[in-house]
């Protein structure tokens, strides 16, 4: 028995053929190039990725008003990487989102919360705790810097 189908084209018949074929879909929207490029960066992060251990999202009837920020809904998740967990507290107004952390076993670090359009810069105290007001609403992720750097998984508010 004998192929007759066509071989598979390989370098520039390839890639020319790619290219036929993504003029025949629709562009891709700038959001979604945005966030695919965030991912992949994402991954080129050297930190061991942390697994999401807890997640309570939209913890209903619950209320930031202890916390300074009337009609805002609060979630709390945590992610756990070779020994280090990241426990959130997120603040959820319409906008704007504010964030508590703290890293167990309890340390000062350099973080980086980072989404597709831009980053937060800031550190823990020696409680491991930290605070970034303000921050867009947006899918982002952190990076927890030192001896074992750990990072989220995207966390989309």
């Amino acid at each position: 028995m004998t192929d007759t189908a066509a071989p598979w084209p390989r370098g520039d018949a390839l890639a020319a053929d790619l290219g036929r074929a993504l003029g025949l879909v629709d562009p891709v929207p700038d959001a979604w190039r945005d966030a695919a490029t965030a991912a992949f960066s994402w991954a080129a992060v050297d930190a061991a990725a942390a697994r999401l251990e807890y997640d309570a999202r939209g913890l209903r009837g619950r209320r930031a008003h202890d916390h300074g920020l009337p009609g805002t809904e609060v979630r709390e998740v945590r992610y756990v990487a070779g020994g280090v967990a990241v426990a959130l507290q997120l603040d959820l107004g319409a906008d704007k989102l504010r964030l508590l952390g703290r890293i167990d076993p309890a340390r000062r670090a350099t973080l980086v919360l980072a989404w597709p359009e831009g980053r937060w810069d800031g550190e823990s105290d020696d409680d491991g705790t930290f605070r970034a007001d303000e921050l867009p609403r947006r899918p982002f992720c952190v990076v927890v810097d030192g001896a074992r750097p750990v990072k989220s998984g995207w966390i989309v508010p």
